[in-house]
Parts: structure tokens; C-alpha cells; sequence
């Protein structure tokens, strides 16, 4: 059982449609990059946690439109459950807000970047190569949407791709933690929708480019082929 830690869906009154959109995007997502993989969905960001780190196998946590190093009462406790899963070196993966609190919690710091927003398709250069990590590639291109990025790394972490919009793309703690930068599972009707309702902090040049780029295929559902391995172990 795969534990799908929704960090996206924050306000259970008034969500913003895209906050309802995104669970079933990415359950879907995961539907089809782990095949035969059983996932339940945890809405952590509503207050609704796990009982314990041995309710799943492995654990995934999602995007967030909220920050790491926010105060709120879910999200410390989501960190101190990150704690936990390392503590007893259960598999978790974490994307976007969940590769930034990862960080945040077991030592590292994340912050706002000083090159604003990344939005759209990057590319990123891949720095090492590991056993699951089939097929392999030198660059690989993700949607991405974040203000927010990792500036230092957590003791015990291993760097493995960079690009210069975002030096932290993608690193490993043991065996047991694969933590990324990138949305493999956005759609690009997702992405832009999200690009869309914040042109004016994202900057009019800088949303025309991205908006440009997401005609650019992506490498989401290698990716997401990564992702089933590393959590089998494969």
C-alpha cells in the first residue's frame, strides 16, 4: 500500500477548483506509473494524518500551494512524520513542497528563490546515475511551478541532478528517500491554469516563456518509472 500524503487541498470549505482538481490528477498519475500499486490518500493539509508510518509501505508527499517552513499545525506534524519515516528508514518520495519540507525537517533549509518564480518546462542536467534509474538520461524536462526552492541540502543527502534555475533538482537520503523539484505529475492543462492566476507575481515575459514551453515534451512518465522502482527497491 502506497500512502499518497495530499499536502494540496487546504481549505475544506472554500477550496479554488484547483485544489479539488489536483488530488485526482495525481492519484491518477500514480495509477499509471505504479501498476499494480494499491494507493489511499491521506488529506493532510485538512487535518486528516495517518495513524503511523506502518499504515503504507511507502509514502508519498505531494505539492502544496503552502511553504515548508510554514506554521501550521499540519504541516509541522507532517514534518515531524517525515522524522518518523526516516527514523525507521520507510521509502518516501517527495515532490515539490514535499521535496522542500523533506529539507526543511531532517536539517537542511528551504527558502524563497531570488530568481522568482520557475514556471513551466525546465530541463535539468542528471549528475548520477543509480540502479533504478532505468532508462537512464544525461537531462530530463519536468513541469515545474515554485517560488519556494532547497538552498541546502539535508545531512546525509546525495545531490543527484542540478540545473543553474535551481542547483537542488533531485537528491536521496539512503536508500530509503527520493526527493524532487519537478511535478511529474502535472498535466500542462494543470500547469497553466496555475500560471494563469498568478501572472502578475510570475511576470509577464517570464509567463509568456512558460507558456511557450509547455508544447516541450516531458519526461514525467519516466519518471514516474523511477519513482516505482525506487519504492520497489529495484
Amino acid at each position: 500500500m502506497i500512502g499518497l500524503l495530499n499536502a494540496y487541498h487546504c481549505d475544506e470549505e472554500n477550496a479554488p477548483p484547483y485544489q479539488l482538481e489536483y488530488g485526482p490528477m495525481c492519484e491518477d498519475f500514480l495509477r499509471r506509473v505504479l501498476p499494480g500499486q494499491a494507493v489511499t490518500t491521506f488529506q493532510v493539509a485538512l487535518g486528516k494524518k495517518p495513524e503511523s508510518v506502518d499504515q503504507c509501505e511507502a509514502w508519498i508527499i505531494t505539492g502544496s500551494p503552502k511553504a515548508a517552513y510554514d506554521k501550521d499545525l499540519w504541516i509541522t506534524e507532517l514534518g515531524e512524520f517525515v522524522r518518523q519515516i526516516h527514523d525507521q528508514k520507510k521509502k518516501l518520495i517527495g515532490i515539490c513542497f514535499g521535496h522542500q519540507l523533506i529539507a526543511h525537517y531532517l536539517g537542511g533549509q528551504t527558502a524563497k528563490s531570488d530568481n522568482g518564480w520557475g514556471v513551466g518546462v525546465h530541463e535539468f542536467r542528471m549528475l548520477k546515475s543509480k540502479p533504478w534509474m532505468r532508462p537512464e538520461f544525461k537531462h530530463l524536462s519536468l513541469l515545474f511551478s515554485h517560488q519556494d526552492q532547497v538552498v541546502k541540502l539535508p545531512p546525509g543527502a546525495e545531490l543527484l541532478a542540478e540545473n543553474a534555475f535551481c542547483p537542488y533538482q533531485m537528491y536521496t537520503i539512503g536508500n530509503h528517500i527520493l526527493s524532487l523539484q519537478g511535478h511529474p505529475e502535472f498535466n500542462t492543462g494543470f500547469a497553466k491554469g496555475r500560471m494563469d492566476s498568478r501572472v502578475a507575481a510570475i511576470g509577464q515575459s517570464k509567463y509568456d516563456l512558460a507558456v511557450k514551453s509547455l508544447s516541450r515534451p516531458t519526461h514525467s512518465t519516466e519518471v514516474g518509472g523511477w519513482m516505482n522502482s525506487f519504492i520497489k527497491g529495484s
